[in-house]
Order: structure tokens, then sequence, then C-alpha cells
């Protein structure tokens, strides 16, 4: 796929996303080839919607990973190991990241 259709796929998936379509949003991420910082960190917000939190944080730390000092990704990170249902998770999720 070029850069053109991946970029469009991109943004049709963020608007997706911002009208609570989130499965569609998703089926349009992952055909996207270049797995850049903003279509993972994108990605991580579609699946933490859909209820899939260790998808979220794959991704979330996969964008971390393309942009260690990006503060958007450490919080969204943050947020999600701090809003899990399980508390002993959190030390599980935090020593991952160490």
């Amino acid at each position: 796929m070029d850069p053109a259709s991946e970029n469009l796929l991109f943004n049709l998936a963020r608007c997706l996303h911002l009208d609570r379509q989130d499965q569609r949003a998703l089926e349009a991420l992952v055909v996207i080839r270049q797995r850049s910082d903003d279509v993972l960190k994108l990605e991580g917000d579609v699946r933490k919607d859909l209820g899939d939190k260790a998808g979220a944080l794959r991704c979330y730390l996969d964008a971390l990973q393309q942009a260690p000092n990006n503060a958007a990704y450490i919080n969204a990170l943050g947020v999600l190991i701090e809003t899990t249902d399980d508390p002993t998770s959190h030390v599980v999720m935090w020593r991952r990241l160490s």
C-alpha cells in the first residue's frame, strides 16, 4: 500500500475513533503496514476503548520505543496502568516498563 493510502486510512481511523466506531477504526489501523508511533498510539487508544487492555499496553509500549520522550504516550500508558481493575497488575505492568 502506498504512503498516501496509509495516511488516508490513518485519518479515517481517527475519525471513526472520535465517532466511537472503534471496531471499524481498528480494522482500518491493522491494515497499515508502516507502524509509526502515531499509528501505534491511536491503535492503543482504540484497543483500550474496546476493552483490550493487553493489546493497548503492547501498542503504547511499541509507540514509546519509537518516541521515548513523547509525554502523550507516557501519559496514555500511565492512565491505562492505573485504571486496570486488578491492583496487583499495576506492579507487574510498571515492572515491565523498568
